[in-house]
């Protein structure tokens, strides 16, 4: 009996798409490219949540500076800080989500942007006609 026919039908009494393994590294049969329209949406949607992340932070910060200033206690001036290098962390890391959307869409791009065909029309007698000129004319 084949090893691969029996992992085949195990997958499908449970409705599930077998893997293929190559070197250690598991590959799903069904795994598919993300498209563009999904790739937009699903970086939009991390966008606002970074902004609503930064936004909360700044509001946390306020909040929590005042309670800071009000008790003196090290702890809270403590936790501002945090609160602070969260906030910075965050806008780093939108800036960042802009720098890998140019990376995948210009892995979407298989080829060069210019091609430049050269084309020549005519016989060979022609061809060495014109090489021949161009050597003398060099001289």
């Amino acid at each position: 009996m084949n090893n691969d026919s029996g992992k085949d039908r195990i997958a499908n009494i449970l409705n599930i798409t077998p893997t293929i393994r190559e070197n250690d590294l598991v590959i799903h049969q069904d795994t598919e490219r993300v498209g563009s329209e999904e790739l937009d949406t699903d970086i939009k949607y991390v966008r606002d949540m970074m902004y609503d992340t930064i936004k909360n932070t700044s509001d946390a910060v306020e909040e929590m500076l005042g309670i800071a200033k009000q008790s003196q206690h090290p702890r809270a001036f403590e936790v501002v800080a945090t609160l602070l290098n969260t906030q910075r962390e965050a806008s780093k890391d939108l800036l960042d989500l802009h720098k890998k959307k140019k990376e995948l869409k210009h892995e979407d791009k298989d080829g060069p942007e210019t091609i430049n065909n050269n084309l020549f029309v005519g016989s060979t007698a022609d061809l060495l006609k014109m090489i021949r000129n161009k050597d003398v004319g060099t001289d």
